[in-house]
């Protein structure tokens, strides 16, 4: 059986988002140049040390409303680890506050193929 590909354009008649059913955090991305980066967490602990590893681990248990990059502002050295340790990387800002701290929201995680690429499944097309 042969594969078939074939480019097309479509155009959505309203908001679209085909997820996966998963959400992230605020402890999922941090900032990274222009955007936001989401990070590889199982890359990202391989890399870190024994006592990095335990002061990431309290970070994951700590308070809710801490985001990834506030963590990583606090800890330099982790913060070159987890550049290195990037899943993909989204064009956009976390809001700021009145307080001048970012706000992190719960994201639901769209659909990809096996390269990380957003994709539509046929399944999901009308005509």
């Amino acid at each position: 059986m042969s594969t078939r590909s074939y480019r097309i354009t479509l155009t959505a008649v309203g908001p679209v988002h085909i997820g996966t059913g998963e959400k992230m955090g605020g402890k999922d991305y941090f900032l990274h140049r222009d955007g936001v980066a989401v990070l590889n967490v199982p890359s990202f602990i391989e890399h870190l040390s024994p006592g990095q590893l335990d002061a990431y681990c309290s970070f994951l248990d700590g308070d809710s409303r801490t985001g990834l990059e506030n963590f990583l502002q606090k800890a330099p050295e982790m913060r070159r680890i987890a550049e290195k340790c990037i899943a993909y990387e989204v064009d956009t800002r976390p809001t700021k506050a009145r307080r001048g701290t970012y706000q992190y929201f719960e994201v639901a995680k769209c659909i990809k193929d096996a390269y990380g690429r957003p994709y539509v499944p046929g399944s999901s097309m009308k005509c």
